[in-house]
């Protein structure tokens, strides 16, 4: 059974240009842990845990919890919250990780 885990930081890629506003563009997801140690992982680490069944990431804001799930654009997958009344990417929101 996978591990909730809530995300409540996110480091991006900087882009310049065109590119700036392209899909995903993180390099990290974090928060803290149940034992209340920092954690981060790299994208393609959560990826990996969320394929594997190791864990499942959302993201709280308020009352509102978005899912984080797995998406892809030409054969490249990022991380993003599922779709809900708020069409912005959640994750892209976060404040930086330290």
């Amino acid at each position: 059974m996978a591990d909730d885990v809530r995300v409540s930081c996110a480091t991006r890629i900087k882009r310049y240009g065109s590119r700036a506003g392209v899909h995903g563009g993180l390099l990290y997801i974090g928060g803290i842990g149940v034992s209340g140690i920092p954690w981060k992982l790299s994208e393609a680490s959560a990826i990996a845990g969320i394929e594997s069944g190791r864990w499942n990431f959302f993201v709280r804001e308020g009352s509102r919890v978005a899912t984080i799930v797995i998406a892809s654009r030409h054969g490249e997958k990022y991380l993003r919250t599922a779709s809900d009344e708020d069409s912005s990417n959640n994750l892209l929101n976060l404040p930086e990780c330290p």
